[in-house]
């Protein structure tokens, strides 16, 4: 029975470390695997235990591939050293195999792993047969000799004049070597003859030159195909040149095979984040009518039943909105695509506009929502994304409403000091159903919920808390959790304050409200809807009736051609215009160009909701900004700001 093959693994991740040994033994190969992750204990396994084979993660958290390779290569001997790590850019992969690893295997991509070990143990075989081949010596030349014939590559010395000295036997692309004379030959008369030799002659004056290391690699054909080779010249001595040539064609197939990985998932991360865009912007779009149009319903009617059935549907799709927006948050936070827009604001402001919203939810279910100030908030600024916090914050109130049947919500503000740097807490306190102490370690994991299956008493997919982790973490927070079963919930976020050199330049946001946002605009306005989604143009027309004179326009040709003829008071353009030639930003530079338009007031109306958005839409020069899905009530604010006066 063939001996079992000792293997040394350094794995950090137990699941990892699983599905490598079933690979192993789905092969049928006889193995035993000692696994560590630490530097005592890869070192000495190695020095006293003496594997056959070594599989190594490139990053663990106490210890790393590069420094155990180097390790294992500064022993001598020729201890087959693989890596098998995640995805990694083709570079650091081609950089390793240069350093001396025999191969490179990405997890994703198991089945390379066990040819890659049967290749590694196979070559390591071969080595030890020539070295047990030689007759046991104490002669310095005979054990040179021995070692040149041990190593793979082919090895020439030659003097300045192209004498071959020494040389190892020829291993592969045969046929460039069978007509390359090495005993008793001069290199340099072959080289008019062979593409090998005048190759090799370039390498070796270089050497005698410049009296350096120099490495290069080249493709020769050999036979019917193509051989990648890689030549290396080392200044020997005055008299000789030492010529290495090594076949790479293994490594630079496996190269290929990396750089091909690292070309298909930047692609895919290109995929996911126009996905993400774009489902965002088809989510908005639509809710944004849903939520318009069951408001006007609400509205509009004195039957009873009517207003019941759009307080339904309302309150359906803002639980739709809040879960969708939660789901798109996640995903870009996953794939790495979510970037933070980070502005100063003073944090008691932020959570009063918050909290107004939630007082009306909170008493429709009997419930009380309080907030409580313990310190003074004149000094409480802090900066991180505004749009992010909010959806923070609004996570946190709606599990807390929904998970309270009666008592109260209280919303805190507290300010802390952590080594001399001020903190802001904001606590989440309820008093409902709290969680058991079971559950709490999986309060913010992702699709999980204290009730799950059928039977669950609570609706939501299990990512509010999840969303609120991650966002916080990502903006330089922290939020921790303290609960008990049929005592209520508390959670607690911490972020750091804003000193007052800090805050020079703090935000004014133009769609900050004041009085005279509200004052009536003049009578009879000329007002242009740019907007390729007819549902969109209809919900905008109800909200504006009452403001004079409305013109629509569904691409942005359209759009200019109604501009050249017609001098509006006021131009509501969207941004995405479909089959448009041009998009809104395109629209709005061309309409700027127009003398009747240079100074009109051009808002933004778009599904691009991010605050990134709205800064660059405002740095290109439009008037305001206004996100979908919105309210009658935010439409009308932004043309009274814009009108009122003229």
């Amino acid at each position: 029975m063939a001996a079992k093959i000792h293997i040394l693994m350094l794995e950090a991740i137990e699941s990892d470390a699983l599905l490598i040994e079933e690979e192993l033994r789905k092969a049928g190969l006889e193995f035993i695997i000692r696994r560590v992750s630490s530097e005592q204990d890869f070192k000495h396994i190695i020095d006293h235990e003496h594997p056959n084979l070594v599989l190594s993660d490139y990053l663990l958290p106490e210890y790393d591939g590069i420094s155990a390779l180097d390790y294992v290569l500064s022993r001598g001997g020729s201890l087959p050293f693989i890596f098998v790590s995640d995805a990694v850019a083709g570079e650091f992969a081609i950089e390793m195999l240069k350093r001396g690893a025999t191969d490179f295997v990405v997890k994703q991509r198991l089945s390379r792993l066990v040819p890659a070990v049967r290749r590694a143990l196979n070559e390591c075989g071969k080595q030890h047969d020539r070295r047990a081949a030689q007759p046991a010596s104490n002669d310095v030349e005979s054990r040179y000799r021995a070692l040149l014939k041990a190593i793979p590559d082919m090895i020439l010395r030659i003097n300045r004049d192209g004498d071959i000295l020494d040389f190892t036997p020829a291993r592969f692309f045969d046929t460039q070597l069978a007509s390359l004379q090495l005993t008793d030959k001069n290199l340099f008369e072959q080289a008019a003859n062979n593409a090998l030799a005048k190759l090799l002659q370039q390498k070796a004056l270089r050497a005698f030159a410049i009296r350096d290391i120099s490495v290069e690699e080249f493709q020769l054909q050999d036979a019917d195909y193509l051989v990648d080779i890689e030549i290396r010249a080392v200044f020997s001595d005055n008299d000789s040149v030492l010529l290495i040539v090594r076949d790479i064609h293994d490594r630079k197939v496996a190269e290929s095979v990396l750089i091909e990985a690292k070309e298909r998932a930047e692609e895919m991360n290109r995929i996911k984040s126009n996905l993400l865009a774009n489902l965002n912007h088809e989510f908005r779009t639509p809710m944004n009518a849903i939520l318009g149009f069951t408001s006007l319903l609400n509205s509009g009617t004195d039957d009873p039943e009517q207003h019941m059935y759009a307080q339904m549907l309302h309150k359906s799709a803002e639980r739709l909105m809040h879960s969708l927006n939660n789901i798109i948050i996640l995903a870009e936070l996953q794939s790495g695509s979510l970037l933070l827009d980070s502005s100063l604001f003073r944090l008691d402001d932020e959570l009063r506009e918050i909290t107004s919203y939630y007082q009306e939810v909170a008493a429709e279910k009997g419930l009380k929502l309080l907030t409580e100030t313990n310190c003074d908030t004149e000094d409480l600024y802090i900066r991180i994304d505004p749009a992010l916090f909010r959806i923070v914050i609004n996570n946190l109130l709606s599990n807390a409403i929904k998970f309270t049947e009666e008592g109260s919500i209280v919303v805190t503000i507290d300010r802390l000091e952590n080594d001399g740097k001020p903190l802001a807490r904001i606590s989440v306190r309820d008093s409902g159903i709290g969680i058991v102490e079971d559950f709490l370690p999986h309060a913010f994991d992702e699709f999980r919920q204290q009730s799950e299956g059928i039977s669950r008493n609570y609706e939501g997919i299990g990512i509010g808390l999840s969303v609120v982790h991650k966002l916080t973490k990502k903006m330089g927070g922290t939020v921790e959790v303290k609960s008990e079963r049929n005592s209520g919930a508390t959670f607690s976020l911490t972020y750091p304050l804003v000193t007052k050199a800090g805050k020079q330049h703090l935000l004014i946001d133009s769609w900050a409200t004041t009085d005279k946002d509200y004052q009536e605009p003049r009578a009879e306005l000329s007002l242009l809807i740019v907007e390729d989604d007819s549902i969109t143009r209809e919900l905008m027309t109800e909200y504006l009736a009452r403001f004079g004179t409305i013109d629509h326009a569904r691409d942005g040709e359209s759009a200019l051609s109604m501009c050249r003829s017609n001098p509006f008071d006021v131009i509501l353009l969207d941004i995405n215009l479909g089959n448009s030639k041009m998009d809104g930003v395109e629209t709005f530079k061309a309409i700027r160009r127009l003398p009747a338009h240079t100074a009109t007031p051009v808002i933004a109306v778009t599904a691009y909701a991010r605050q990134k958005h709205r800064r660059e839409l405002l740095q290109a020069g439009f008037t305001d900004y206004l996100a979908k899905p919105f309210q009658a009530e935010d439409l009308q604010r932004l043309l009274t700001k814009y009108t009122s006066n003229q």
